[in-house]
């Protein structure tokens, strides 16, 4: 005669598979965390033409990224627009990356203004992210910046957070990374004008930001 299991006996039971599961989980996410890109960046983007920016190594080892890149884009005679991702394998890095103010008002340069931005995005209707208009003498230039994880775009890190720690009890990937975008104002240019410039180039490399990140 097979002995019934009491209530007590099956709610141990219950417990240990969850905890079971969790503890998959986490060792399966960790494993997803040593994954590399699916794909290089590339260096051509619908007319775009990027060029790999120099930079100095230990400058940026203290917000440790998996991955960086770190590229220049031209679209014929026009102004240069600078892409830079910081690409991080899990949740834990996630809080490595900051806003670029710290870094520009760290340079010497004077933040004129920061507001929020929405951009349309073909097939994914729009993203928020944050921008910046920085003045250092008679220089000018403008930045979006923002953060990822998987197919979210977040303007707010704790937003990216909550998001990034819910897919890892799912045993989900957790890579994430921070996308800074910047570009001179020409002398004679708006701020309507650069602002309309990224956006174009937001719409056209985001595809390709979407596909390194994930």
């Amino acid at each position: 005669m097979v002995p019934r299991l009491d209530k007590r006996t099956w709610v141990a039971g219950l417990l240990l598979s969850f905890c079971i599961v969790l503890t998959y989980m986490h060792v399966f996410s960790r494993g997803q965390a040593a994954g590399i890109p699916e794909k290089e960046f590339p260096a051509m983007i619908s007319g775009w033409s990027g060029t790999d920016v120099p930079y100095d190594k230990e400058v940026f080892s203290v917000l440790d990224p998996d991955w960086t890149i770190y590229k220049s884009y031209k679209k014929g005679n026009t102004p240069a627009v600078t892409l830079l991702i910081l690409r991080y394998n899990t949740l834990e890095k996630a809080d490595l990356s900051h806003s670029p103010i710290v870094c520009y008002t760290g340079q010497g340069w004077e933040i004129e203004g920061t507001t929020l931005r929405r951009i349309p995005i073909p097939g994914s209707s729009h993203i928020e992210v944050n921008q910046l208009l920085q003045k250092k003498l008679e220089m000018r230039s403008m930045t979006l910046f923002w953060y990822q994880s998987g197919t979210g775009a977040y303007d707010n890190r704790g937003e990216q957070k909550i998001l990034l720690f819910w897919n890892k009890m799912l045993g989900r990937k957790d890579h994430n990374a921070f996308i800074r975008i910047t570009v001179d104002i020409p002398v004679g240019k708006t701020v309507e004008d650069m602002a309309s410039y990224l956006n174009d180039f937001v719409r056209d490399s985001y595809p390709e930001i979407l596909k390194f990140v994930s």
